[in-house]
């Protein structure tokens, strides 16, 4: 059963990745990083005591960015098999999050709390090297994504092999 759901959720991954141009605006931009965010968290598997089988998984928002924006609207729905909850947060609000997303607030990072269960996502250059196990990019008009393997790894948190391979980097030390 779990590898029918594997194959399902990378059914829904791949004609994202391997297809989707990054729109001309900010926000187009922006919504198609949240639907590859979306799916690309239905490969992370976090201990069962910090998300439990059937709980909602906390996505927390430290920015204000067209990214968070297009992940709070309305009318975005994440996957199937995604039970996602997003809300705002400060660096003194991070209790049950179980991902953040720093959006423009990288030097963030410097202060930021390390803890179990908890991934770290980011949207610039350069954050891997600085802790972020999952830095979703525009490269040639595409939507793109690198993965802190060992950071990932420090939290407690598994990155699925699947998810792996299409990564465009994968930093594992």
């Amino acid at each position: 059963m779990k590898n029918v759901l594997s194959r399902t959720a990378l059914a829904l991954v791949l004609p994202l990745l391997a297809c989707l141009p990054a729109a001309g605006s900010p926000a187009g931009e922006a919504v198609l990083k949240a639907q590859v965010l979306q799916r690309v968290l239905l490969f992370v598997k976090w201990p069962p005591k910090l998300l439990a089988s059937g709980q909602a998984l906390e996505l927390c928002l430290l920015d204000e960015t067209p990214l968070a924006a297009a992940l709070g609207a309305p009318g975005n729905r994440p996957p199937p098999g995604l039970a996602l909850r997003t809300r705002s947060v400060s660096l003194d609000e991070l209790g049950g999050c179980h991902a953040l997303y720093l959006g423009g607030q990288t030097a963030a990072m410097a202060t930021l709390p390390r803890r179990p269960g908890l991934l770290l996502i980011g949207d610039t250059q350069g954050l891997l090297e600085r802790g972020v196990m999952l830095n979703l990019l525009t490269e040639q008009g595409q939507v793109a994504f690198d993965v802190g393997l060992q950071a990932a790894r420090a939290a407690g948190l598994e990155i699925s092999p699947q998810l792996l391979r299409l990564a465009r980097r994968v930093k594992d030390a």
